[in-house]
Parts: C-alpha cells; sequence; structure tokens
C-alpha cells in the first residue's frame, strides 16, 4: 500500500485501566460509525516488536498527541495515543 514511509495512530496500552479506557473510548468514538472494537491493544514494547517483525524502521514517535480539547485530554488521558513514522524495508521487493 505504501512504497517508502508508514504512518501510522494508535494508542498505547500498558495498564489495566489503559485497556479499559481505550475500550470506552472506542464505545464511543467508534459505535456511532458502525466500526467494531476487537479491544486488542499493545504495549509500546509491542507495537515496536511488531513494526520490527514486518520489517518496518522507526524513524518518528511521538506520544502524547493533543489531539482533542484540554477537558478531553484530561480525562481520556492523551498520553495513550502516538504517531509512529515508519521506513518500509523494500529489500524483499527489489
Amino acid at each position: 500500500v505504501c512504497k517508502n514511509t508508514l504512518i501510522i495512530k494508535d494508542h498505547f496500552c500498558e495498564t489495566a485501566f489503559d485497556r479499559t479506557l481505550l475500550g470506552f473510548m472506542d464505545k464511543i468514538g467508534n459505535s456511532r460509525h458502525g466500526i467494531a472494537s476487537t479491544g486488542n491493544y499493545l504495549s509500546e514494547k509491542e507495537w515496536k516488536v511488531l513494526f520490527k517483525k514486518l520489517g518496518l524502521r522507526i524513524i518518528e514517535l511521538k506520544r502524547g498527541l493533543k489531539i482533542h480539547p484540554a477537558v478531553i485530554r484530561w480525562l481520556f488521558h492523551s498520553r495513550l495515543h502516538f504517531i509512529a513514522v515508519l521506513s518500509v524495508n523494500n529489500h524483499e521487493n527489489k
């Protein structure tokens, strides 16, 4: 789908509280659009293992995104949000 660079915006899930909060956020944010949530949330370590397994190299990783108004960030912990800019290893396609 991409040639050289992949950008992923998602969440880190480090605790049981994070898992509960992310489930709640998914329900509020996605159910009105008919999007089902599988509840599969990964920790930062699990994301990094997955990136490596897929041959992706992290170029930049930004945490704690301020993508919601301050009150919502406080309630829903913007520390969970991240954006990863990844380099796609295309050596297999050459």
